[in-house]
């Protein structure tokens, strides 16, 4: 009786982490396709050009964009951002652009 219960505890164990594994793991490695090399360089460009058009528009301010970066450790549908605001290089912005939702700018944050 009680090989029984452990058997069917142990299959039971093994049926549901095993693929819980599997997903996260295998999930947590897949690159989105703009990350490629062939399609990184035209994301890289029209999230500059969209910060820079965003600040110009909604916040009436003059960038400098000095960093351009997709997430390090998971490949989700972000770019990181940041620069300055025009003549102040002391003044550091950052924001991030969802480039899934139509290059959205989200995540604002300003340095002084």
């Amino acid at each position: 009786m009680m090989k029984n219960i452990f058997r069917y505890i142990l299959i039971s164990f093994c049926f549901i982490t095993i693929p819980i594994l599997y997903i996260t793991i295998v999930s947590s490695h897949i690159v989105p396709k703009k990350f490629l090399k062939e399609d990184w360089p035209n994301v890289k460009r029209t999230a500059e050009l969209v910060t820079v058009g965003y600040f110009k528009k909604d916040k009436n301010l003059d960038i400098v964009i000095d960093i351009v970066n997709p997430p390090e450790e998971y490949y989700t549908h972000e770019v990181y951002v940041s620069g300055y605001a025009g003549k102040d290089k002391n003044q550091r912005i950052s924001v991030i652009v969802d480039f899934n939702k139509n290059y959205k700018v989200t995540n604002l944050s300003e340095n002084n």
